[in-house]
């Protein structure tokens, strides 16, 4: 979803735009404790594979953006802030060799700004 503004007669624009992402959660398998601490590695039950499901998963990315447009070369400036609600969205878990467990805490960046320049010619 996005809005554009036109300025100096087409030759600088202004941009706002936003990305709405929901997603129902990862699915994965639990963990065979004795068959992986046997392999050292990460062996899932095998008859129950794929039930289990990371949570719900959303994020709201934001942009600001202004560009100038010569004619030889147009620039753009802008600002992206990814992740705008700081929402810790669960991640995939993690199989630990050293204690024969997953880490199934771990969460993906909260809120992340990016700024950008670029030149096109």
């Amino acid at each position: 979803l996005g809005r554009e503004w036109n300025f100096r007669e087409g030759k600088s624009t202004f941009q706002i735009s936003g990305r709405g992402i929901v997603n129902g959660g990862l699915r994965q398998s639990p963990l065979d404790a004795p068959a992986s601490a046997e392999a050292g590695f990460f062996v899932p039950i095998h008859d129950q594979a794929w039930e289990e499901r990371v949570g719900l998963y959303y994020r709201l990315d934001l942009r600001v953006a202004y560009r100038i447009n010569g004619d030889r070369v147009s620039h753009l400036i802008s600002l992206d802030v990814q992740n705008a609600t700081n929402r810790l969205n669960p991640r995939e878990p993690s199989y630990v060799f050293a204690n024969n467990t997953l880490i199934t805490n771990r969460t993906q960046a909260g809120l992340t700004p990016v700024i950008s320049y670029q030149i096109d010619f």
